[in-house]
């Protein structure tokens, strides 16, 4: 067989600390993400999805890897919360951790991952509100969030997230108006929202998102007419 399986991958990985590249992906791994990974203190690209790894995922292994560019642990079936100190990888610029069993909220310092441009934590079990820390993620051009049980309302300063082009968050349990906000990401491509219960209207100012292509929001709970600015 080409999969590797069992634990044994993890074992004296303090004693490649050289290494700068770890694609793992779409093996047999098994068991709980291990704090060893700490030591490796010159990755940039981690790579561990489409495994069987569970359990949560250790807080302490974030706090020194500065150079992470690229981080994967999707599918797979981790558990527990979003660790805070993941606010650390400075260097990152795709993060992706869907298809898990992870709960709780989205930390606030999630907003201190400035290079960050791609975040996929669709198909989790995310609670709470999208917190107004994550809109001082400059760089964000896709948002996954989509499959999770996010409540409240998109963040009023979204407006910040200038570069975003895609937004989904779709099926989750959005259940307070569209800030006006909204409308002033004119770079934005695409935007899903359906399968919430966002009440009352539209937002006039949606009509000045120049780029926008596709506008889903079937199966809430809006109310009147499209604005002319449509």
């Amino acid at each position: 067989s080409s999969y590797m399986s069992g634990r044994y991958v993890w074992r004296n990985t303090s004693l490649v600390t050289t290494v700068t590249d770890l694609w793992l992906y779409s093996n047999r791994l098994e068991g709980p993400l291990v704090e060893s990974i700490a030591n490796l203190t010159s990755l940039r690209f981690l790579s561990l999805g489409a495994n069987n790894l569970y359990g949560p995922i250790p807080w302490n292994i974030w706090t020194n890897m500065t150079t992470l560019y690229y981080l994967s642990l999707a599918k797979n079936n981790l558990s527990g919360y979003l660790p805070h100190s993941m606010g650390n990888l400075s260097a990152l610029q795709e993060l992706r951790l869907h298809e898990n069993l992870i709960s709780g909220e989205v930390p606030d310092s999630f907003g201190e991952l400035l290079t960050l441009k791609s975040l996929s934590l669709h198909t989790n079990n995310l609670t709470g509100s999208l917190p107004e820390a994550t809109c001082n993620m400059t760089s964000l051009q896709y948002l996954w969030l989509q499959s999770n049980r996010f409540r409240g309302a998109l963040p009023h300063s979204i407006h910040k997230l200038q570069a975003l082009r895609y937004l989904w968050m779709q099926n989750n349990e959005l259940d307070d108006a569209l800030p006006e906000s909204l409308g002033q990401l004119t770079s934005l491509i695409e935007l899903d929202l359906s399968d919430n219960r966002i009440p009352y209207r539209i937002p006039y100012t949606l009509g000045g998102m120049a780029g926008l292509r596709q506008l889903k929001i079937a199966r809430n709970r809006l109310e009147a007419e499209l604005p002319d600015s449509l």
